[in-house]
């Protein structure tokens, strides 16, 4: 998965620091040479005022692909979400919808972006819209609420290969 970073001076110091403790720690060179492809792709950014980097990897291969492996889970997923999901809630829903891996199943996630720094966004917006809080759930102990989930799961399954 790529990240676009806010090219800021700030983020350019922490990659520097990060590429030169590499360096000076004997790292492996791929791993060297993915530290410097970031930081060059962030002081191209920070110079030209792009704002954002072009997606980066943040992880020791430099890649921005997983080969996927013999025994991943390839059955059916419902993934559920609501207005409290977020930071890595976030972010996980965001990366099972953008692979079209699975339908979001609830409500828009909160939008915290599963970064530390601040920004508005606009949360993940669910496949299947469905409101638990609703009084007809408060009444029957959610009773609506699993009968569509129960139904959403069901027709993913009828629907798989």
């Amino acid at each position: 998965m790529g990240f676009e970073i806010r090219a800021t001076a700030a983020w350019l110091f922490s990659f520097a620091t990060q590429l030169t403790l590499a360096e000076l720690s004997n790292a492996p060179p791929e791993i060297i040479q993915n530290l410097r492809n970031i930081y060059n792709e962030l002081l191209s950014a920070y110079n030209e005022n792009r704002g954002r980097s072009a997606p980066v990897p943040l992880n020791a291969t430099g890649s921005l692909t997983v080969n996927p492996t013999p025994n991943a889970y390839t059955k059916p997923l419902l993934v559920l979400a609501d207005e409290f999901s977020a930071s890595g809630g976030d972010m996980f829903h965001a990366v099972i919808q953008d692979n079209q891996r699975a339908p979001i199943f609830d409500m828009r996630t909160m939008g915290a972006g599963g970064s530390v720094v601040g920004f508005n966004a606009t949360g993940v917006q669910p496949d299947i819209v469905q409101d638990f809080m609703t009084s007809a759930n408060l009444l029957s102990a959610g009773a609506p609420y699993r009968q569509a989930f129960t139904n959403a799961i069901v027709a993913l399954v009828q629907q798989a290969p």
